[in-house]
């Protein structure tokens, strides 16, 4: 959540909170696993050592939740370039949490967020979650699972 600008750790927490309630060890019937609730084959090329134990470990928390950031920030900066191109229209972390729920290639083909009932759904409940997050961090009285990523974000920002 402090990798790029666009992916703030209020979203990355509403994120977590809607993908499996900050359970580690989710798993989705469509074979997503972890808090964060990667695939296999996404985790393969995206997981990362959050801890630095040497391990990009889906189970594990600070894991999982690093490789949330940087994954987002990526797909926040594939964003950012097709906008720029004028192949997408809308606004970054939106068509960021689109790409991550169906695709970039359903982005791509949508030229924005795709008319999936399931995405349509994802993109405002994960933003109106993150805008709630955000209220109770500036006012101190946040959930502590949202505290505790917005201290673990402070902590490791690189």
């Amino acid at each position: 959540g402090s990798i790029c600008p666009e992916i703030t750790p209020p979203l990355i927490a509403a994120q977590i909170e809607a993908e499996s309630n900050w359970n580690p060890n989710a798993a989705s019937e469509a074979g997503a696993q972890g808090m964060t609730q990667f695939m296999p084959a996404t985790w393969a090329s995206a997981g990362k050592d959050g801890d630095g134990d040497g391990k990009a470990e889906i189970n594990n928390a600070q894991d999982a939740i690093y490789s949330q950031g940087a994954y987002m920030c990526s797909l926040a900066s594939e964003v950012k370039e097709r906008i720029s191109a004028g192949k997408l229209k809308g606004d970054v972390a939106q068509l960021a949490l689109a790409a991550y729920n169906a695709g970039m290639g359903a982005v791509d083909a949508a030229g924005g967020i795709p008319p999936y009932k399931e995405t349509q759904s994802y993109v405002p409940k994960i933003m109106e979650l993150a805008a709630s997050a955000r209220r109770w961090m500036a006012l101190g009285v946040g959930g502590k699972a949202f505290r505790a990523v917005r201290c673990w974000s402070v902590s490791t920002a690189r």
